[in-house]
């Protein structure tokens, strides 16, 4: 895995995150005019940022350089997931094999076969796998943003009920709020978010949103 791909993939996984909170301020410019936009533009600039902070805090990428060293760039990543492919037709309650394989996808920017991938391992697990639950959620917003307020949200409420630390889904959780119109519990989720002692660049993004949303909110 390279560096260039992970960064290609926290950039599309910023758009999208972009897309899910821009829509309910659109909707809020004919009431409120210029306010309401100048929340989007903000949102525009930090989104990208605190997603890509957010994701070498808490990634599954090794940003070691000697665990970047391709054998054979493209070639060998597509024959290594063919081999994993092949032997979990085999070994189908292999958990995680299938974990694996979603991260393998997920790294190709291939967002529907990582949803798959998790999706095998969240029924192999009966959804008590952390990973594969919180995973499984964000390759279908990544697919569609529009699920973060259908199957992937419900996802990550359930991801957040058994562990209401879990770092990415208090990310995502926080955008389904905001994009349900609960500016509220975006901000409670992210001060949750805030309090567990992130990276200070993550910290620094995430209380100023905060900060906003309290704006926003009246306090």
């Amino acid at each position: 895995m390279s560096l260039p791909v992970f960064v290609v993939l926290a950039a599309l996984m910023a758009v999208a995150a972009i897309a899910v909170v821009a829509w309910p301020f659109r909707k809020a410019r004919r009431a409120e005019g210029r306010s309401a936009m100048g929340m989007v533009a903000l949102l525009a600039v930090a989104i990208p940022l605190a997603a890509f902070l957010l994701y070498g805090a808490w990634s599954n990428f090794s940003w070691d350089p000697a665990a970047q060293q391709p054998q054979d760039e493209a070639h060998s990543m597509q024959a290594a997931i063919v081999q994993l492919e092949e032997r979990l037709a085999k070994e189908t309650g292999d958990v995680e094999g299938w974990l694996l394989l979603g991260r393998s996808y997920l790294v190709q920017n291939d967002f529907g076969n990582a949803a798959r991938a998790y999706e095998k391992a969240y029924k192999l697990t009966g959804g008590k796998n952390s990973e594969a639950t919180v995973n499984y959620a964000e390759a279908l917003a990544l697919v569609d943003p529009e699920a973060l307020t259908g199957r992937a949200g419900e996802l990550f409420e359930e991801a957040l009920a058994a562990e209401p630390q879990n770092p990415k889904a208090l990310w995502y959780g926080g955008l389904r709020a905001l994009r349900t119109g609960d500016a509220a519990t975006a901000r409670d989720r992210w001060a949750t978010l805030s309090a567990t002692n992130p990276p200070p660049e993550v910290k620094t993004i995430l209380d100023q949103r905060i900060a906003e949303l309290d704006a926003q909110l009246g306090k």
